[in-house]
């Protein structure tokens, strides 16, 4: 389940499945892609690899040469072959027979009979390795027939004879080994009957898998990877477009089905012990048991000749620059989070969409406007963010059959069912969305998204497109203040995760307030989903779990350039003496459990080496014990980072710190240690960096948590989604409340600029109004104020509108996470300083054209009921 307010949501199966194929109760069956049969003939595969479904969906498929939805098979045959196989199977417990039906109960009945079949099975349960490679000759025998009338134009696979393809692959299912898997859903159980939500099954025969190499392109198209339990009953799971994209990219890699094959072996001798199939490469297959949650074969797009995915080479602490030179993303910008989906909305979304159906309204095509109506944290401006996911949400827009049936059992029962018929099929093919850049600054009453379309499907989108630009504009803007409070020279790290709202918060804080302005964050998954930097050191536990040197079990560290073993715990202690006459201490004051900790930390990170400085006392011994540490880092050609302090008064300490530093610098003729960093956490806020600023500090760089990520001066921004429009007719909300009064009709928003370059104001012009023109004198007026206007000379004009949705596909290239981070920088720079700070800043102007103006006023004028006096 999400956690929090965040809106980029993560769930365990999010991370091992394809968008396609969540959420797991979705049974419907896989898709069938004709255009991929093809290559199943030409890489010569046997039909008795292929899972059943997409067996018969290419027979069909190649017979009719177009898309057919595959049937699913509740129960594969059963012939003399199998029934010894499955027999010595039971015999060895390890298959159920209530698996296999009632055919299989004739297997004691036949003993005799099969006695004088050919042996395949011998009587310990294994199998015949001789008679399976007479078997391998006779297949390919005929297989060498067929292919004979098969090449890879298509106009020759289609002339294929159908009831000699019928008759081969009728055999390879006869020969079938038939094995069972799950997806890892419990409550999956097998169904008698075929269709939706029965239990589809994948067969493969033991002969096929000791003698075929298996493209990952078929495995792709196959619904690899399949998952694991101990109910061993097969989900094939729907293709997605990033699994057929991985398939179109390693269409020439290959998988020796051998591994396959011996995984399997290990699977039936181990009973319930799990496997994952790992193929990051050709040669070798990675087997790993005692998985405990959900089991998988693992068939990753890694390249045979690439290492293994892990963040081995990556640094360790707060001196990392960035990321891997190669990293690895766990979701592209083209992937969507599982927990974004329809039903992600409010109840009263769906009441209003069967309200409009019934009243046949559905088709009216309306125009939404989503909108903030008051800038955050006491400020004067606002970072726009939130936009990719909405438009990610848009383009996966669809209701599966367990949310149709969900839906169904908390709507009143007189809904009528075609309306269910409605939403499964319903996609935002229709609707058109308008919205300003991501990392825009943005101000109270600019439309951030113009939405039209339909009314029932513009209104389905109000509630998750609120929730997912909300938090994102929020955290943005937050982090955003922090840099402007910090200033450009600071490095600037997001410690949040262990104190945001669950894991969607977390992940939503680390994505935007990168946008905001930070340079990196704490949140691993983060780094490795969105490519931001990772930084990090240790605990105060490390320093704790020492207490003496004879803690050390590792004493040495080798040289950096000659390689040679130096005695660096020695060296450590010598360098601690000679210190203490600079600092003015003494050896025997410093807590030798921390000296013990620094020295081991030091040992496994040594060109990584930053101190956690305050477990017992900062100048007293946290920082002596840093620097001999560093010094004797030195001697083995190391350089140490620096320290990290989190907790007291963190500007008297950074400089007194940062003094200490200078005077070993200048004792041991050693420049760079007088430039050690210096980083600071402790409960930071804004007005904390606005104070130190004033007083003056040596912190290179600010770790931040709580108050960033929680946006606890403001913990909402406040975003509404207002109909303004109807079938062309303006639409207008009335309030009392001046500031809930909306502005109707379809509009567009510019930006106009001074000489300065600096933004002078925001204009609101009707939709069919010419555009403004630089240099051309234009009057703008405040939306309710009739008083306040002024004209304005623009020097230049942007329009900030762009298509970004329509003809059900993203319309705008997207830019990087990176790219959107400078776009962002860029448009606060363009900003007046007096609009940015953070005591009264002055308010910025959003203005509309004397026509807007006018015509809104003369429809509220008509919208407000006359009273009378009595």
């Amino acid at each position: 389940m999400a956690y929090g307010r965040g809106h980029t949501s993560f769930t365990i199966d999010t991370l091992k499945l394809p968008k396609d194929s969540l959420p797991l109760a979705v049974t419907e069956p896989p898709p069938v892609f004709p255009h991929i049969t093809s290559s199943f003939i030409s890489s010569r595969l046997e039909w008795s690899l292929l899972p059943r479904e997409l067996r018969k969906a290419c027979r069909t498929a190649l017979r009719d040469a177009k898309k057919t939805q595959p049937q699913r098979i509740i129960k594969p045959s059963v012939t003399k072959k199998t029934k010894k196989i499955v027999r010595n199977m039971i015999d060895d417990d390890i298959v159920d027979l209530n698996k296999y039906g009632d055919d299989v109960e004739e297997v004691e009945n036949e003993e005799a009979e099969d006695q004088t079949d050919e042996k395949i099975v011998d009587d310990d349960g294994t199998i015949n390795d001789a008679d399976i490679d007479d078997e391998d000759e006779k297949k390919a025998k005929a297989q060498s027939e067929n292919k004979k009338k098969l090449t890879d134009n298509e106009n020759e696979v289609e002339a294929v004879d159908d009831e000699q393809m019928e008759e081969d692959m009728a055999s390879d299912e006869a020969d079938d080994y038939i094995r069972n898997y799950d997806t890892g859903d419990d409550d999956l159980e097998n169904d008698d009957s075929e269709g939706e939500g029965g239990g589809g099954q994948t067969c493969f025969t033991e002969q096929s898998l000791s003698t075929t190499t298996l493209p990952i392109t078929s495995l792709a198209a196959s619904s690899f990877p399949l998952t694991l339990n101990n109910d061993e009953i097969v989900e094939e799971k729907n293709l997605s477009n990033h699994n057929k994209r991985s398939a179109e990219q390693w269409n020439n890699k290959s998988l020796s089905s051998t591994e396959i094959l011996n995984a399997k072996k290990k699977f039936i001798q181990n009973g319930n012990d799990d496997i994952i199939l790992d193929h990051r490469t050709n040669k070798n297959s990675t087997i790993t048991g005692n998985i405990d949650n959900d089991k998988k074969i693992d068939l990753t797009n890694s390249s045979p000749d690439e290492p293994s995915s892990t963040t081995e080479g990556q640094t360790e602490s707060l001196s990392s620059a960035s990321p891997p030179q190669t990293p690895i993303y766990l979701m592209s910008s083209s992937q969507q989070s599982s927990v974004v989906q329809p039903l992600l909305t409010d109840l009263y979304q769906i009441s209003m969409a069967y309200a409009y159906w019934k009243g046949n309204k559905y088709q009216d095509i309306a125009v939404f406007d989503l909108y903030f109506r008051k800038n955050p944290f006491g400020g004067e401006y606002t970072l726009f963010a939130g936009l990719e996911e909405c438009l990610k949400f848009v383009r996966d827009y669809k209701f599966h059959s367990t949310d149709i049936d969900y839906l169904k059992t908390i709507l009143p029962q007189y809904v009528e069912k075609e309306f269910f018929a409605y939403l499964s099929q319903l996609v935002m093919d229709d609707i058109k969305i308008y919205a300003v850049p991501e990392g825009t600054v943005v101000f109270p009453r600019i439309p951030l998204l113009r939405v039209e379309g339909p009314i029932l499907k513009t209104q389905l989108l109000e509630t998750t497109f609120l929730t997912l630009i909300n938090y994102a504009s929020l955290v943005a803007t937050n982090a955003a203040r922090f840099r402007s409070a910090t200033g450009a020279d600071k490095t600037l790290l997001e410690f949040g995760l262990r104190r945001a709202q669950g894991p969607d918060g977390g992940l939503s804080a680390s994505r935007y307030c990168y946008i905001g302005g930070f340079d990196g964050t704490s949140n691993v998954l983060a780094g490795k989903l969105y490519g931001i930097p990772i930084k990090g050191t240790h605990a105060h536990a490390y320093v704790n779990s020492y207490s003496a040197i004879n803690d050390l079990s590792e004493r040495d560290l080798c040289d950096r350039r000659t390689g040679e073993k130096r005695p660096f715990t020695k060296l450590c202690l010598q360098y601690l003496d000679e210190i203490g006459p600079v600092l003015k201490f003494m050896p025997e004051e410093v807590n030798h459990g921390e000296l013990a900790a620094f020295i081991s930390y030091a040992i496994a990170f040594p060109s990584n080496f930053l101190a956690l400085v305050d477990t017992y006392d900062v100048l007293k011994s946290g920082v002596p014990n840093f620097l001999a540490v560093a010094r004797a880092l030195h001697e083995c050609s190391y350089q140490a980072v620096g320290l990290r302090l989190d907790s007291g008064d963190l500007a008297y300490l950074s400089l007194e710190v940062r003094s200490k530093f200078q005077l070993v610098a200048q004792k041991f003729n050693l420049p760079y240690m007088e430039h050690f960093m210096i980083v600071a956490s402790n409960d930071i806020n804004e007005e904390t960096l606005i104070s130190l600023e004033k007083q003056g500090h040596s912190i290179d760089t600010f770790g931040v948590g709580t108050h960033l990520v929680t946006c606890q001066k403001q913990p909402a921004l406040g975003c509404v989604y207002k109909l303004v429009e109807l079938n062309g007719s303006p639409r207008i909300k009335v309030s009392q409340d001046i500031e809930k009064v909306t502005i109707p009709g379809r509009k567009n928003v510019y930006r106009l600029f001074g000489h300065d370059g600096k933004a002078l104001c925001d204009l609101l012009t009707r939709h069919d109004e010419v555009c403004p023109v630089q240099t051309q004198r234009i009057l703008s007026r405040h939306p309710f104020s009739e008083q306040r206007r002024a004209y304005v000379n623009p020097t230049s004009v942007l329009d900030l509108y762009k298509l970004y949705w329509a003809d059900n596909q993203i319309k705008i290239p997207l830019p990087t996470l990176k790219e959107v981070k400078m776009y962002a920088k860029e448009q606060i720079e363009s900003l007046r300083k007096d609009h940015k700070r953070d005591l009264n800043p002055t308010p910025y102007k959003v203005s509309v054209t004397n026509a807007l103006f006018e015509f809104m006023h003369s429809l509220w004028m008509k919208s407000v009921p006359i009273g009378e006096l009595e």
